[in-house]
């Protein structure tokens, strides 16, 4: 086994800096990982611990603020932790390969270490029985190494075994040419009850009917799940699809289809304004251009969270010709509204699909318990393809 393939695991504990995203029209800056889920998700008391702390981030804001009286103790056994990942990350697969099975062997001590722990323990029993597992665990420790080096080459240093880089990140930058693909990138929160909008048309997808300031002020509470938060929540769902909830898959599955179902209508799509805007003026207009583009570095984690950006960018060409011929009175506001939320909508759709999933292991499902109920109500049936396992995703996590 070698490591070319290691990062096909993504790393759980990440820091915000491996996620972190930046869009400016001068420049903007955003976290993917930074947006957060509801603070009470069905079923997290039943996820494993690191993706409880991802669904519903009790491993970050939420422990900090529970136990400010105790931070001091919380802040050290965080950073063994953190700690103890990153020596575990920079391991090559051979060593943890070879320390998995070493794990499960007994570790006999010579009775020349037995005589120097009677010794150093003093008599004490509990002392002895401590100083005993270190050893072992020494031993474990020295076993594997051997293992591991016997696996690639005698010639190579035991410490290149300890030397692996770390998660190498992809980067990719996007440009953004319309206001409205800009309000794709920021989302909207819903408006609270009693609290005025304050959102401005830039940030507002043309979702309204004729182009009147009542539709317009009536649509402006309605969530939008923007481009960093479904970038998110989609990484959250493919930590659940690896850590084995049934959910998970079936959304990541879910996912894929809407994003391939888009791209399909999008030829057809582009086909028909291409026939319809030819007829509509014998002035070839070109796409709408911007001196100052939204700028979007892009650090995700999950192809799934590159599709979803590549998707705004054919929305934001779509919208570069439409709007140029409702701005030189080709087309009226209503037939460019129309075509925005033919677009639009499954693209709004889909970015606030993976925020839908909350974990359920897989355990409740096979054993019908309770937790099971209320997925089924929140999320749907499972497929039983998705149980047995023959219907999975396909694209790289």
């Amino acid at each position: 086994m070698t490591d070319s393939n290691i990062q096909d695991t993504p790393d759980v504990m990440s820091s915000a800096a491996d996620t972190g995203h930046s869009a400016s029209a001068s420049s903007v800056t955003a976290d993917s990982e930074a947006a957060s889920m509801p603070t009470s998700v069905p079923g997290e008391q039943d996820a494993p611990g690191l993706v409880r702390e991802l669904v519903t981030g009790t491993g970050d804001e939420q422990g900090s603020a529970a136990d400010a009286g105790d931070s001091s103790g919380a802040a050290s056994g965080m950073g063994r932790a953190m700690r103890r990942r990153l020596t575990e990350q920079r391991k090559s697969s051979e060593l943890l390969n070879a320390e998995a099975d070493v794990a499960q062997r007994d570790m006999p001590l010579s009775p020349e270490d037995e005589r120097d722990i009677y010794l150093a323990a003093g008599g004490s029993a509990e002392d002895a029985q401590e100083m005993r597992a270190e050893r072992q665990a020494e031993l474990r420790s020295a076993a594997a190494l051997r293992q591991a080096k016997a696996q690639v080459n005698s010639s190579v240093p035991v410490d290149q075994l300890v030397q692996r880089p770390s998660f190498a990140m992809v980067t990719a930058v996007i440009e953004y040419q319309t206001r409205e693909a800009y309000a794709f990138i920021l989302g909207r929160r819903p408006v609270r009850e009693g609290e005025r909008g304050t959102i401005d048309d830039a940030a507002d997808p043309v979702d309204m009917d004729g182009g009147d300031n009542e539709g317009r002020r009536s649509r402006r509470g309605y969530y939008i799940a923007g481009l960093f938060n479904a970038a998110s929540a989609v990484r959250k769902v493919a930590q659940g699809h690896l850590s084995g909830c049934p959910y998970a898959t079936w959304y990541l599955v879910r996912i894929e289809k809407e994003i391939a179902d888009f791209r399909a209508a999008l030829d057809e799509i582009n086909a028909e304004i291409d026939a319809d805007l030819a007829q509509r003026s014998s002035i070839r207009v070109a796409p709408l251009s911007t001196k100052n583009p939204a700028v979007v570095t892009l650090n995700f984690r999950v192809s799934h969270a590159f599709q979803f950006a590549d998707m705004l960018t054919c929305y934001d060409n779509i919208i570069r010709k439409v709007k140029a011929y409702y701005l030189t009175g080709f087309m009226s506001f209503a037939e460019f509204s129309k075509i925005e939320r033919r677009v639009g909508t499954p693209l709004r759709r889909l970015f606030k699909l993976p925020e839908e999933w909350f974990w359920v292991g897989r355990d409740a499902v096979l054993q019908r318990t309770n937790q099971i109920n209320a997925a089924e109500h929140k999320m749907g049936v499972l497929p039983e393809e998705i149980i047995t396992g023959a219907l999975k995703p396909t694209m790289r996590i």
